[in-house]
């Protein structure tokens, strides 16, 4: 996916993570899908919940929280 906000989503074989302009990677694949940085977070799906990261990886709200 392009770069957004300095970070792009790339693909492993089989998750979704971000790299940084430089290559390296920023945010561990882990991801079932991810979307580019758009104010600061992203939208992802994690064990098939969604939710938003920030550019270092921390949940906005927690998707493994017990309703």
């Amino acid at each position: 996916m392009p770069f957004s906000e300095g970070l792009a989503a790339v693909k492993t074989d089989e998750s979704w993570g971000f790299i940084d302009t430089t290559g390296k990677l920023a945010i561990t694949p882990q991801f079932e899908f991810a979307r580019p940085f758009e104010d600061g977070l992203a939208l992802v799906r994690i064990h098939g919940k969604q939710t938003y990261i920030t550019k270092t990886g921390a949940f906005v709200i927690d998707p493994f929280a017990r309703k």
